[in-house]
C-alpha cells in the first residue's frame, strides 16, 4: 500500500506540471486538469508499453498496466482462441501485450481527468477564458496517441514476424529403467535402427492445436545405445528426440507439432512420412 501511494504521489506531481505547462500554453483551467491527465497516461501509457513486463512497465503506470493485463486476458476468451499455442496471435495487435498499455492507460487517465475536472469546474468555478477550444484540445491528444501507436507498431514488428511451425518431444516415463547393460548416460550414439509404424492422433487438425505424432524405434544392431530420432516438417527437421535401446529392443516415441497456418503438411519421422491438414478454428 505505501508503495501504490508513493507512485500515486509521483504521478500526481507528474500531472501538477503537465497542468502549469499547459496553462502556459493556452489551455483554460476548465480543461487543463482533463487535457493534462489524459497525456500524462498517453506518456507514461508509452513508457510502460516500451519497457514492458519484464522490465519494470509496472512503475511507470500501473493502473494502465493492470488494466491491459485484464482486457488482454478477457479479449483471448472472448474474440480469441484460448486453447491455441498462438493464443496471444488470435487477437487483434492493437489488444496484444505490451502495446495494450498504451491505450488502456490513455482512456483510464483520460476518465480520471475529465472527473476531476467536472468536480473542479463544480468546486472552485473558474471564469471562462479564451483558450484553446475543447474539440481541438482532442484533436491534439488523439494525434499524440496516435503518433505513439504508430512508433509502438513500427519498432516492435511483433506484427510482421512470420510464426513458425513448433515441434518438441513428449517424454514418457513407461516404468523401470532397465536393469541390464550400462546405464544410458554411458552409451554411445548409434546408427542401427529402423522406424517401423508413424502414427498421427488425427488428419486434421486446427491451426494452433497439438498434433501428437507417435512412432515405434526398434535398435537393429547387436549393441545398446542412444539413437537420435528426428522430426521433419514439410521436408525440415522441426525436432528431435534420443532414446535409449538395447539390442532388438523396440519403444514407442512421441512429437507434438503445432503449426500456425492452414494447409496440408507432411510430417515424418526418418523417413516415414504421412500428410495431415490444419484448419481455423
Amino acid at each position: 500500500m505505501i508503495v501504490i501511494l508513493f507512485w500515486l504521489a509521483i504521478y500526481a506531481a507528474i500531472i501538477f506540471v503537465l497542468i502549469l505547462i499547459l496553462h502556459k500554453a493556452g489551455v483554460a483551467r476548465r480543461k487543463v486538469i482533463f487535457a493534462s491527465s489524459t497525456l500524462f497516461g498517453i506518456l507514461s501509457g508509452l513508457a510502460a508499453t516500451l519497457r514492458g513486463l519484464g522490465e519494470g512497465g509496472y512503475i511507470f503506470n500501473f493502473l494502465g498496466v493492470l488494466l491491459g493485463e485484464e482486457i488482454y486476458t478477457f479479449s483471448i476468451g472472448l474474440i480469441g482462441d484460448p486453447h491455441s499455442f498462438f493464443a496471444h496471435y488470435t487477437i487483434p495487435w492493437i489488444l496484444r501485450i505490451p502495446q495494450i498499455f498504451l491505450f488502456t492507460s490513455a482512456t483510464a487517465w483520460g476518465v480520471i481527468g475529465a472527473l476531476a475536472q467536472l468536480i473542479y469546474n463544480q468546486s472552485k468555478k473558474p471564469p471562462a477564458t479564451k483558450g484553446h477550444s475543447t474539440r481541438i484540445i482532442i484533436l491534439l491528444l488523439v494525434a499524440c496517441l496516435a503518433i505513439c501507436a504508430a512508433g509502438v507498431y513500427a519498432t516492435q514488428k511483433a506484427h510482421a514476424k512470420p510464426l513458425e511451425p513448433v515441434g518438441f518431444p513428449v517424454v514418457e516415463i513407461i516404468g523401470p529403467p532397465t536393469p541390464d547393460g550400462p546405464p544410458p548416460p554411458d552409451w554411445e550414439t548409434i546408427t542401427t535402427y529402423e522406424v517401423e509404424k508413424l502414427y498421427l492422433s488425427d488428419n486434421t487438425v486446427l491451426i494452433g492445436r497439438a498434433l501428437y505424432v507417435t512412432s515405434i524405434v526398434k535398435n537393429t544392431g547387436p549393441k545398446g545405445g542412444i539413437v537420435k530420432v528426428e522430426l521433419s516438417l514439410d521436408g525440415g527437421v522441426l525436432s528431435s528426440q534420443e532414446v535409449a535401446l538395447l539390442p532388438g529392443e523396440s519403444k514407442p516415441i512421441k512429437f507434438v507439432v503445432i503449426v500456425p497456418e492452414e494447409g496440408t503438411y507432411i510430417v515424418g519421422i526418418d523417413g516415414l512420412t504421412t500428410n495431415f491438414e490444419a484448419k481455423k478454428p
